[in-house]
């Protein structure tokens, strides 16, 4: 079968090249035929980078049973550049000093000006151009040079010894090619935006591979307007802008209507208008995601977190500005829309989705109201949507939905299920319709001004194939990828929430005896799902409703893909029902929230759409093992065998947990357990039924006024009555009823009411994580070493670590524990007969203990604290390290250098015979330690 994405085989560079127009290039033409994908056509990376442009299409069968292949290639004209910053300049101290001297020569009078702003990052991109290609111009080449020389090196070390000199100049080219290669790791990785792939699987050539295969899926080759086919980019970019200036920059009149009346009552929200906070625009920044595309303005997330210092005053300045309505946004609140393809092979404009990359200061003003929207959003919001609202989740609709389906077809009401697609949902959204329920609801002037101060000066420019059209200004919608949008649309759309429950109001005819409306709508932002009672009345309101909605909004339904269900229906009314509904009639399973919903458990069969989308992933990893990727390839296959427990997998994740999951510790390789995880993540559904109410094994009522507490059946105190002491009559009495009669042993509290506590966690409210903990180790990890998981070191340096103090290391005295015969038992490293334990190896040793000691002076600290046992040591050398983050931090890193580097040491002399001087040993260590700390933050290099 063929994949959405290019398979990509990181270790030898390899890329399967994605069929477009078949699935199978072979079958038997038998009557019940067979299907397979037998041909195929690889490239290479750097052929693929060559010519990025590269179609692979099936042709037709005339003799064979194979299907031929036709593969068209070209090269893309090379357009200039714009300037932009990459991720790992950000490491280097010589940027921080360019943007220091830039940011001490600015006057109070120009702070707070976007303008003054995007002049000064301008002068600081052509400074940051100038010093990368002086410092780390050609970074492939150099680090291909570093890699002979080290090879060079290496095969004189296998004649002679090397000298001293010899020694230290390989320590600081492989420092140099460690260097190079993070930076060009960096700088691909961000390239290939893969961001599914767990971290610390840092091949470098995988993201080259994956960048240049995304750069192919994204280029537009051809598409077809008016029924003709275009293949010319200029022409193509032409259709696209002209769709886009259709959808956003264009004004539509509608109908106008009296919000206030949906809304009697409101929340307050007056703190949406309230001055920002340094502290709230200091939280903002550090949310902004690291790893995102810059804008127009080339600016990366990363700047204003690295630089915070140097130019926070700046920018509380800009939002000082901002506030008080004086900030000219018209020049900066650009945007470039990219179009990213919704099927897997499109063919029109429409089957692409516009995403946003939107500049960075109307990004981070955007990201500022964002949160505080967010606060009040559950408040605001129907029950029903669980979009982007915070403690709701898309599991939620899904299983609601599937509940209430479950129980009307186990009843003989008549019913229908209906999926509603809205077209170009968030593009299409009304402004003025916005501002009308935004007052409705009682947001603040200041607010509304803010929203109208980012609509009237926002402007795209769409993107294609690296071409670039004209910009234009937007008219209605709200941008994908700009943080405040999706909580806005949810705004917007609880007025259909609202309609449906002022026409359920005069209807009163409830679905069943359970579900008191006649209708109900389930959305997850722009999916909606219906669930209506079947009789003309209804269905002919709800249309009325539905028409009304998007006749106000600017949304309209796209009924070519609205499809419904009936159920309990007789055929001889479906022809009224589906002249009313104007959709496709559909049956069960129908895919809802790429989820198969059906009536009965879901078959194997419905899994597999899922199922082939993490064999398409795990396609790309098969080869990786070496790399860390087993990891990931465990976890993917979890998923797998959670996904449909009739794959019969489960034997598989057992064998390969037992190992690496720990469950007795906590620790392990921070695998999760994931029968136990998918128990923890069901149990939220038993809290939500207490809370929203929960499960009893797990809670608590916390006493407070009594009222909702049983004096008879509940344990409320040492007592339980509802098995001794004499009852009276009235067993439903409440704790505070039987106060008022008996003096009780313990102390209630007048106003204020019962709840229900978690007990697994300091917050009392359920977490997954809590529950989960509970299961594998009563609540608490046992696992001292935890910690290790964080360190800022490669991973595999952090699983050395792990079986260093677990004692699992493959010292002499270890392999006597197996029962392997050993010849020699002794130390390797100093010369006495102490077997050569872990603990003797790396913390009594007299060579090891050297370089522990000649470290600690290097670094002016001490590193180690022995200890008679492994644990004690590490608990004691821990607590050197109490104080600053900084001091931790160091600590991490110098102490895991110097583990591995004694470790490699011990088996260079074993194996090959080699004894480094201490003092060369300590050198690496130190410069080792200072390379993990700068490069391995956010990740680590295998």
């Amino acid at each position: 079968m063929t994949s959405k994405l290019d398979q990509v085989v990181p270790d030898v560079g390899i890329i399967d090249i994605q069929l477009r127009n078949r699935s199978f290039t072979w079958t038997n033409k038998r009557p019940r035929p067979s299907f397979w994908k037998l041909d195929r056509v690889f490239t290479s990376v750097d052929w693929s980078v060559a010519y990025p442009i590269i179609t692979l299409e099936a042709l037709e069968v005339l003799v064979s049973d194979h299907t031929p292949l036709l593969l068209t290639c070209k090269g893309l004209h090379q357009r200039p550049r714009k300037m932009r910053m990459e991720l790992f300049w950000f490491n280097y101290q010589t940027p921080k000093a360019m943007i220091q001297r830039l940011w001490e020569d600015t006057a109070d009078s120009q702070l707070g000006s976007i303008a003054f702003f995007d002049k000064k990052i301008a002068l600081a991109q052509r400074a940051f151009k100038l010093w990368q290609d002086e410092a780390f111009g050609q970074m492939e080449k150099h680090l291909d040079f570093c890699k002979r020389s080290i090879r060079f090196f290496d095969q004189i070390e296998e004649k002679r010894n090397l000298r001293a000199h010899e020694f230290r100049l390989r320590l600081r080219i492989k420092e140099r090619a460690f260097e190079l290669a993070n930076n060009i790791e960096s700088k691909w990785k961000h390239r290939s935006r893969c961001n599914w792939l767990a971290n610390g699987d840092k091949n470098t050539k995988f993201f080259h591979a994956f960048a240049s295969s995304r750069k192919r899926r994204n280029l537009i080759t051809e598409i077809q307007v008016g029924g003709q086919v275009i293949s010319d980019t200029g022409q193509i970019l032409q259709a696209f802008t002209s769709d886009m200036r259709n959808l956003l920059g264009t004004k539509h009149s509608l109908l106008s209507f009296r919000a206030e009346a949906l809304y009697p009552s409101n929340p307050s929200l007056d703190q949406l208008g309230s001055t920002f906070s340094y502290n709230e625009i200091d939280v903002s920044v550090k949310q902004l995601a690291n790893n995102k595309a810059s804008g127009p303005d080339g600016i990366p997330n990363k700047f204003l977190k690295v630089y915070w210092d140097e130019v926070k005053h700046e920018i509380y300045q800009i939002m000082l500005n901002f506030y008080n309505n004086t900030l000219d946004l018209r020049q900066y609140n650009r945007a470039n829309i990219i179009l990213i393809p919704k099927l897997e092979v499109p063919q029109n404009t429409s089957d692409y989705r516009p995403i946003s990359i939107i500049n960075l200061i109307p990004k981070l003003i955007s990201k500022i109201l964002s949160n505080r929207l967010r606060l009040v959003l559950p408040d605001l919001i129907s029950p029903y949507q669980t979009a982007f609202v915070h403690g709701r989740q898309i599991a939620e609709n899904f299983v609601s939905t599937r509940e209430l389906l479950n129980h009307i077809s186990q009843s003989p009401n008549r019913a229908i299920f209906a999926k509603i697609d809205f077209k170009k949902a968030f593009d299409s959204l009304d402004w003025d319709f916005l501002t009308r329920i935004m007052r409705a609801r009682g947001f603040p002037e200041r607010w509304i001004g803010w929203m109208h101060a980012l609509w009237s000066t926002s402007s795209s420019t769409v993107c294609i194939n690296g071409d670039e059209a004209r910009p234009f200004f937007h008219k209605r919608g709200l941008r994908q990828g700009d943080p405040l949008s999706p909580m806005l649309f949810n705004v917007a759309v609880d007025v259909f929430q609202r309609m449906i429950s002022v026409i359920n109001e005069t209807l009163q005819s409830p679905l069943s005896n359970r579900i008191g409306d006649s209708i109900v709508a389930l959305q997850y932002a722009d999916d909606t799902a219906i669930i209506a009672k079947g009789d003309i009345d209804t269905l002919i309101s709800f249309k009325l409703i539905l028409r009304l909605f998007t006749s106000v909004s600017g949304l309209e339904v796209n009924y070519a893909k609205s499809t419904f269900v009936p159920l309990n229906i007789p055929e001889a009314d479906m022809g009224w029902i589906r002249a009313v509904m104007g959709c496709s009639q559909t049956d069960f399973p129908v895919t809802y929230l790429g989820m198969p919903l059906t009536l009965k458990r879901p078959s194997k069969q419905q899994f597999l759409p899922l199922i082939e989308k993490i064999e398409k992933r795990l396609a790309s990893w098969q080869t990786s093992f070496q790399n860390g990727s087993s990891l990931g390839l465990i976890v993917l296959e979890g998923i797998s065998c959670g996904a449909n427990r009739a794959m019969e997998v489960e034997a598989y994740h057992y064998a390969i947990g037992n190992w690496l999951v720990y469950l007795d510790s906590g620790g392990g390789l921070g695998l999760s357990d994931l029968v136990l995880r998918n128990t923890a993540l069901l149990l939220r559904w038993w809290w939500k039924g207490y809370e929203e109410p929960n499960s009893i094994w797990s809670i608590t009522w916390e006493v407070g006024d009594g009222t909702n507490i049983s004096f008879w059946y509940d344990e409320w105190g040492c007592l339980t009555l509802a098995t001794t002491g004499t009852r009276c009559s009235n067993h439903a009495w409440s704790l505070y009823t039987a106060s008022q009669h008996i003096q009780l042993p313990i102390q209630l509290t007048e106003g204020q009411p019962d709840k229900l506590t978690w007990r697994w966690n300091s917050i009392q409210v359920y977490s997954a994580k809590s529950i989960y903990n509970a299961l594998v180790t009563g609540g608490r990890i046992k696992w001292e070493f935890v910690g290790i998981w964080r360190f800022s070191v490669p991973n595999s340096v952090k699983f050395f670590l792990f079986l260093l103090l677990r004692d699992k290391l493959l010292t002499r005295e270890s392999m006597l524990h197996r029962q392997f015969h050993c010849i020699d038992t002794s130390c390797p490293m100093c010369s006495s007969d102490t077997l050569e334990s872990a603990l003797h190896l790396f913390f009594q040793c007299n060579y090891s203990l050297e370089i522990w000691h000649k470290v600690s002076l290097l670094v002016n600290c001490t590193i180690l604290c022995p200890a008679n046992s492994i644990k004690e040591t590490w608990r004691l050398s821990a607590r050197l390290c109490s104080g600053s983050r900084a001091r931790w931090k160091k600590w991490q890193v110098i102490f895991a250098s110097v583990c591995w580097m004694i470790w490699r040491q011990r088996n260079s002399k074993i194996f090959e015979g080699k004894c480094v001087p201490t003092d060369l040993v300590v050198e690496w260590i130190v410069r080792r330690a200072t390379l993990w700390e700068r490069f391995c933050r956010n990740g680590s290099r295998k």
